[in-house]
């Protein structure tokens, strides 16, 4: 569910001073439409880059008849500090210019919110979890909507298999299933970097693992990246051990080893183990174009399945190991 509010400005109010205020906010620009006699101008806030802001906030400016109006909207999934940005706009524009608002609250009435204020580390874990829910979720709907030609499962005859479109295609899904599987424990090990106590020590380990040059982190952190990104990306996070190493770089008692290594139901080999193996055949597939007969629609389904148990797990031992309240309404 969405939430919107209005703001209707004096009408001697110059629309240059309400973008210097809402630019001054943090809003950018990010459509330009001038629809004559009505000006209309957009704008987007996402306080993302500290795990704070989940969907951001949607903003519109409007001019009719010398009359300008401000819109805002927050889409479900909003975060905690969405939501106070959002009452920030509305009180901050009514605050300078005069005039009234409305909300879904009704007037002059700022959006109610009982939610406590969740810790950076609690807000960084849950969306780190979501965007990943999202990535995978986009692979399923691909699957629900494609029509591909071909047997769903392999002949056992190589020539035949190698040529089969549905095999093919489901092998094309696992270099995309890794690469989110990658962004999630990068984006995670970020959030725990950024939130630890002891990020000097954390540093001192993993500048010493990757040994990069400090000339050449200077001109990384020329580009505004923040100095967790820009070591998360000499790591590696695909393969289970490297994900476990690193992560115990930050704190050397998480034990993501321990929750990887139960096998899946139904399944003899641990969870770490087979993960392993795809990351194998991912590498195959990007680095050489072999294509793996086996993958038939149940196999990259169980792959899929797979990678969804992985990021559980380690989204609940993380949680259990700093007793954090984690959401889960993905």
């Amino acid at each position: 569910m969405s939430l919107e509010s209005t703001n209707i400005l004096p009408k001697s109010t110059k629309i240059e001073r309400v973008i210097n205020i809402i630019e001054w906010l943090g809003y950018i620009a990010f459509e330009n439409d001038l629809d004559i006699p009505k000006f209309r101008k957009s704008y987007f806030w996402n306080g993302d880059k500290d795990f704070k802001s989940f969907v951001g906030i949607e903003l519109y400016i409007c001019e009719n008849k010398g009359i300008i109006s401000i819109n805002t909207r927050t889409r479900a999934g909003r975060s905690y500090w969405d939501l106070q940005q959002q009452n920030k706009t509305i009180q901050t524009l009514k605050d300078f210019f005069g005039g009234s608002f409305t909300t879904d609250e009704g007037k002059n009435i700022l959006f109610q919110d009982d939610e406590t204020e969740p810790t950076l580390l609690e807000s960084g874990l849950y969306l780190q979890k979501w965007q990943y829910h999202n990535d995978v979720r986009r692979l399923q709907v691909l699957r629900m909507n494609a029509q591909i030609a071909g047997a769903p499962n392999p002949t056992g005859i190589p020539w035949m298999d190698d040529m089969n479109a549905k095999i093919i295609f489901n092998n094309l899904h696992i270099p995309y299933l890794v690469g989110v599987w990658e962004k999630y424990l990068k984006s995670t090990f970020v959030v725990l970097l950024k939130c630890s106590s002891e990020r000097e020590k954390s540093f001192k380990k993993i500048l010493n693992k990757i040994k990069i040059l400090p000339q050449y982190m200077e001109t990384l952190s020329q580009n505004g990246e923040t100095v967790e990104w820009i070591l998360a990306e000499w790591l590696s996070f695909q393969r289970p051990k490297s994900i476990i190493d690193n992560f115990q770089m930050i704190d050397g008692t998480i034990e993501i080893q321990s929750a990887l290594m139960k096998p899946t139901p139904n399944q003899t080999e641990s969870l770490l183990d087979r993960i392993d193996h795809i990351i194998e055949i991912r590498n195959g597939i990007s680095h050489a174009g072999i294509v793996d007969t086996n993958i038939s629609d149940s196999v990259i389904n169980e792959c899929i399945e797979d990678f969804i148990e992985a990021a559980d797990r380690i989204y609940h031992c993380l949680g259990d190991y700093y007793h954090l309240h984690l959401r889960e309404d993905y």
